[in-house]
């Protein structure tokens, strides 16, 4: 049970409703996860949910690679919903089974794909890192030739933008009920 209600869609204030309205007639469709805690603050929900769509929907990053770093995050933080609603989109999107395993299991992933791999170490860096460090010369230059200029801005605001999402869910405790999350197997 969450430590801060969600959100009631029918009992909004006129702020709460013109950023909710905004999020569900966006690209998202819908308001769930982080944003059903987040509109107890319209101001930082707003705000969050516009760097989110960026992300999501018109980053310069392939979709597969945005899915594929939102797991490896959501895993470092051990996010749950973010895991349970981005590891099934990554798997739609061609992320191997095996890939998204290890990565749920905290092992290192056998990579197919040497974009996946290239987006992964920098983004492993950066939360290795958590930004008190650099990111090593070498996958920063692999980083660089792969995604471009744009493409490293990118993956470090995946990295920070879905740490904040984590941050957020794990204060408050906000977990999916009944998924099958890796590092809960036991639990």
């Amino acid at each position: 049970m969450p430590r801060i209600p969600l959100i009631d869609p029918a009992s909004l204030s006129p702020e709460q409703q013109a950023v909710f309205d905004k999020i569900q007639g966006g690209a998202r469709g819908r308001v769930g996860g982080p944003f059903r805690v987040l509109l107890h603050s319209p101001g930082a929900a707003d705000v969050v949910q516009q760097v989110g769509e960026y992300l999501r929907f018109h980053s310069v990053l392939p979709e597969r690679i945005r899915e594929l770093v939102i797991t490896l995050v959501a895993r470092h933080w051990h996010a749950d919903i973010e895991w349970n609603s981005h590891a099934p989109r990554a798997a739609r999107l061609g992320v191997p089974a095996e890939v998204l395993e290890a990565i749920g299991g905290g092992e290192p992933p056998p990579f197919t794909e040497t974009e996946d791999r290239i987006a992964c170490a920098f983004v492993s860096a950066a939360l290795k890192s958590s930004g008190m460090g650099s990111i090593p010369e070498e996958v920063l230059a692999e980083a660089r030739a792969a995604f471009g200029e744009a493409g490293l801005i990118d993956l470090a605001v995946f990295a920070g933008y879905y740490t904040l999402l984590a941050m957020v869910l794990n204060t408050f405790e906000v977990r999916p009920e009944g998924a099958d999350i890796p590092w809960r197997r036991g639990d």
